[in-house]
């Protein structure tokens, strides 16, 4: 079957996970590295991936990333070589739009005057045309090149819901989203011999349409406790990862001294590829404890777990709910991914952490094990 999805970046990327396996060609739009992480890299392995980027602005994945991945193609919303004004980011050529899309687009109105009722509609001249977003320039671009008989749809959110990786909130702007749904109800009614699967909420009254959800059998609601229970190896606790940023949020409280210091050379050590990696999750952290501090802890993005249980992604939060107590999570079932993380208290001597900073970590973990009754250690 002709099958292909379209990622963006809303909340509902995360659903990619339980499909990934249908599709074999993907698009992926503008800054994406923090996505491929969160949704897990395995899911991206073996598949065709268009990379599609706004002609401004640094939107480039690493070296690394295109190589991994195998990425063999860029493609621009620019229509000439020289309307690419962010050359200098990509590793590898920059492609302008292909002369399929040269009909496509839209007239240069604002999204306000949408608002006020004065789109038209009409399409732009060859050299002057635009979308609502990139994103939805993409679902286009895999429209009209591939003519897929099923399209799905992930991340595409109408700025309904948070970002799905940078942990902050988006900001809706009501005329470009009334933009976006024209445009989106405009291409569901022109190819109506593709069948549309959504993740988000965003529904259009057309046979052609779905809305589809999470796979319940990998979703499921499980304790703390219980999945830190898990992180043993060998007869030896192996997330000790967890314990030091405890320590950090405390350190926030000022509860004491060593938190932060010992989170940024831990980050530091683990994100030496990425300069300022650190300083990034450390920002990110913070606005996490800040948001589960005043609004409560979020139970909509799953804590992503090997088969046997074993955290792949998630600690921040996991320490982040130990300390305000919160005691279920959503935890999502990664049947793919191959990583395997090993933080247990050898690794903090072997990357030579001061011997009172190891000793704090083990005894906030032995703090915690006996307040929790678990069994960690």
């Amino acid at each position: 079957m002709n099958r292909i999805a379209v990622l963006g970046r809303g909340m509902s990327l995360q659903y990619f996970r339980d499909y990934s396996h249908l599709f074999k060609k993907i698009y992926i739009v503008n800054s994406f590295s923090k996505e491929i992480t969160e949704a897990g890299s395995g899911n991206f392995r073996n598949k065709e991936i268009i990379h599609v980027v706004s002609r401004k602005g640094n939107t480039a994945l690493t070296k690394r990333e295109y190589s991994r991945f195998k990425i063999k193609r860029i493609q621009s919303n620019a229509f000439r070589k020289d309307l690419i004004e962010n050359k200098k980011y990509f590793k590898g050529k920059v492609s302008i739009m292909p002369e399929y899309m040269n009909e496509r687009g839209y007239e240069p109105v604002g999204w306000d005057k949408i608002a006020k009722g004065e789109f038209t509609g009409k399409r732009k001249s060859p050299n002057l045309r635009a979308w609502p977003t990139t994103g939805l320039m993409a679902i286009d671009l895999a429209l009209t090149e591939n003519k897929p008989e099923e399209i799905y749809l992930f991340g595409f959110d109408f700025y309904e819901q948070p970002y799905f990786a940078i942990k902050r909130d988006t900001k809706r702007d009501p005329d470009k989203i009334m933009m976006m749904e024209h445009h989106m109800d405009s291409l569901v009614r022109e190819f109506k011999n593709t069948t549309f699967y959504s993740a988000s909420k965003y529904k259009i009254d057309e046979s052609n349409w779905h809305n589809i959800g999470p796979n319940k059998k990998l979703w499921k609601t499980e304790k703390v406790v219980d999945i830190i229970n898990r992180q043993q190896s060998l007869g030896k606790f192996n997330r000790m990862d967890i314990f030091a940023r405890y320590l950090a949020i405390e350190h926030y409280y000022g509860k004491n001294d060593i938190g932060w210091p010992l989170y940024m050379k831990m980050q530091s050590i683990r994100m030496k590829d990425n300069p300022g990696g650190a300083q990034d999750r450390k920002n990110q952290f913070i606005e996490l404890i800040k948001n589960v501090e005043t609004e409560g802890y979020k139970n909509i993005k799953p804590i992503r777990i090997n088969r046997k249980g074993k955290l792949l992604n998630g600690s921040h939060r996991l320490a982040t709910c130990l300390y305000f107590g919160v005691e279920e999570v959503l935890t999502w079932v990664d049947n793919y991914s191959k990583k395997k993380v090993h933080f247990n208290i050898k690794w903090f001597r072997k990357k030579k952490f001061k011997g009172k900073i190891i000793t704090q970590v083990e005894k906030k973990a032995i703090e915690l094990s006996e307040r929790c009754k678990g069994s960690w250690l």
